[in-house]
């Protein structure tokens, strides 16, 4: 799963739904920022859309 810290210039501007929507796509997380980055930009947003996500997986081979 990946877990998404972000400042409210890209919650202020994206529903969760489409936040969700561009976190579920296949594609790298730094990809996955920019492309949320875009959609909060093409929304209004102009300043401050700062966003961190991480990758988790739960190996369970020991």
């Amino acid at each position: 799963y990946r877990l998404l810290l972000c400042s409210d210039g890209l919650s202020g501007f994206c529903s969760d739904a489409e936040i969700q929507e561009v976190l579920q796509e296949d594609v790298s997380d730094t990809e996955t920022a920019q492309k949320l980055i875009d959609a909060a930009l093409e929304k209004g947003g102009r300043d401050n859309i700062s966003v961190a996500i991480a990758t988790v997986s739960h190996n369970t081979e020991e």
